[in-house]
């Protein structure tokens, strides 16, 4: 019993010290961000380009959203994992620059390699992120690239139906070029996306189907649903730039 008195303490203070630690590292990173690439380089010297952070997200996550572009140059350059997803929405760092609208940063990730059909948290592609928020330069950089317009996100919808209404002519266009033909149509409709089954019993030995779409309530990602985004506070000369992906610190 003075054992476990003794014991449950001790972990509890290394985890609030595990935490402390994560925070500063935290802190660090982003004012490394923020001095440019050879600080950057500095601080990749003592911690791995792997590293995780908070919401699991990488290095090129903040980077990204920070619109640090010379330095997602160098991490890409050092082989950093493109596919890493992390975030509020649990996506690639190619899905943030759609959101914030960084094109120069997404045309860069998607020219080295990004694969454009991952989803999020939501079961959103960066062609869906494009597609709802009106961005005609993203759909046909990604469309242009092979992004598919025959994915469905958590809600069941394609990125043609998410794209918003009130936008008149620009909506009319966007519509226009995700638009799924009759083939695809024909497809989705009789498909499950990303399963194979064998059906045993039938006259002939059995028969293999191939599925393409699976739509089911609530979302479609198997990873746990956050609700808010939280702050990284740094006091020291910054400014907080605030959206609702979370809030990163840019210096002056």
């Amino acid at each position: 019993m003075k054992k476990s008195l003794f014991i449950l303490p001790l972990l509890l203070f290394n985890l609030h010290m595990l935490n402390a630690d994560s925070s500063n590292l935290e802190k660090e990173l982003i004012v490394s961000l923020n001095q440019g690439v050879k600080t950057t380089e500095k601080f990749l010297e003592k911690v791995p380009t792997y590293q995780l952070y908070k919401y699991d997200k990488t290095i090129l996550h903040y980077a990204v959203e920070l619109e640090k572009y010379d330095i997602v140059e160098f991490l890409v350059s050092k082989n950093i994992e493109l596919s890493r997803k992390g975030g509020v929405y649990y996506q690639t760092a190619l899905q943030d620059a759609i959101f914030y609208q960084y094109f120069r940063i997404a045309r860069l990730l998607i020219n080295n390699g990004t694969p454009l059909d991952i989803q999020n948290i939501d079961g959103d592609t960066a062609l869906h992120i494009a597609a709802k928020n009106g961005y005609s330069d993203m759909v046909n950089l990604l469309l242009s690239n092979g992004a598919s317009k025959n994915i469905y996100n958590a809600n069941g919808n394609t990125p043609y139906d998410v794209v918003p209404n009130f936008m008149m002519d620009s909506s009319k266009k966007l519509k226009s070029v995700l638009k799924l033909d009759k083939q695809e149509k024909l497809k989705s409709s009789n498909s499950i996306h990303g399963a194979t089954f064998t059906l045993d019993g039938m006259e002939q030995g059995g028969a293999t189907f191939t599925l393409d779409k699976m739509n089911f309530e609530g979302s479609a990602v198997d990873t746990p649903f956050v609700s808010e985004s939280k702050s990284i506070e740094i006091q020291n000369e910054s400014v907080v730039e605030n959206s609702n992906m979370g809030s990163v610190v840019k210096s002056n």
